[in-house]
Parts: C-alpha cells; sequence; structure tokens
C-alpha cells in the first residue's frame, strides 16, 4: 500500500495566501482535514495492536500453536506499517529529504 492510498490525502493547491492573517486559519483547516482523513488508519492500527497484544499474553499458555505468535507477530508489523505510512503522509516527505 502506498501513501496515497490511506484515503483523501491529497494537495489541494495551488494555494494563494493574500494576508498573514490568513494562513494561520488555513493550515489549522487543512491540519484538521488531514487529521479527519487519516482517523479510521489510526483505528485499525490500534485494533492490530491490541490483538497482537492479546494473542501474546494467551500464546504461552498454549505454546504448542505458534500459529498465535506468527499471526501476533504480523499484526504488530503491519500496524508498524501503518504507523510508518501516516507519519510519512503527515511529514509530507520533509524529514526524509535530509
Amino acid at each position: 500500500m502506498r501513501w496515497n492510498q490511506l484515503g483523501n490525502l491529497r494537495d489541494e493547491g495551488p494555494y494563494l495566501l493574500t494576508n498573514t492573517a490568513h494562513a494561520g486559519a488555513a493550515v489549522e483547516a487543512a491540519r484538521l482535514r488531514m487529521s479527519r482523513s487519516a482517523r479510521p488508519w489510526v483505528l485499525y492500527a490500534s485494533a492490530q495492536v491490541g490483538i497482537a497484544i492479546l494473542l501474546l499474553v494467551l500464546w504461552p499458555g498454549n505454546r504448542e500453536r505458534l500459529e498465535l505468535l506468527w499471526f501476533s507477530l504480523f499484526l504488530l508489523f503491519a500496524a508498524a506499517n501503518n504507523s510508518s505510512l501516516l507519519w510519512l503522509a503527515h511529514a509530507g516527505g520533509k524529514t526524509m529529504a535530509r
């Protein structure tokens, strides 16, 4: 999954700011739109982490079922992947350009 498949994370530019007094409201509105569009993915990653922790807690009681361990590790890596994609989308790739 690429970062642009996370929902409605698209650039609505070009932007023209005529006064610095209006810049704060425009930036805050864009930040709010982005956080609202990413909210389902945050909930999805949180559910993945919750299920993975539950499986990791249950696995020591039944160690012969290795699929519990593998599925919990898969869920943890999937949640890390979703979180990194969200971080890249919100950072805008600026931190990767250094």
